[in-house]
């Protein structure tokens, strides 16, 4: 069953900045279409250039598909 996405903006601001401060400040954020597994799936263009955050929540029961591809 496919999970429903959260766009960038509709992220809270912690998770936002936690982002920002791996990645950089986000210039711009698109959200991606593709795929099943991910609430947040987004291509972010930053100042050093564009990467592909996503992920679940914590308390959400296939967090271990996430922590399987981070590795």
């Amino acid at each position: 069953m496919p999970v429903p996405r959260v766009h960038w903006e509709d992220l809270p601001d912690t998770t936002r900045q936690a982002i920002g401060k791996h990645a950089g400040p986000v210039l711009e954020a698109q959200t991606v279409s593709e795929g099943l597994n991910s609430a947040v799936a987004a291509i972010l263009t930053t100042e050093a250039g564009r990467v592909l955050a996503k992920g679940l929540r914590a308390d959400h029961p296939r967090r271990w598909t996430q922590e399987c591809q981070a590795r």
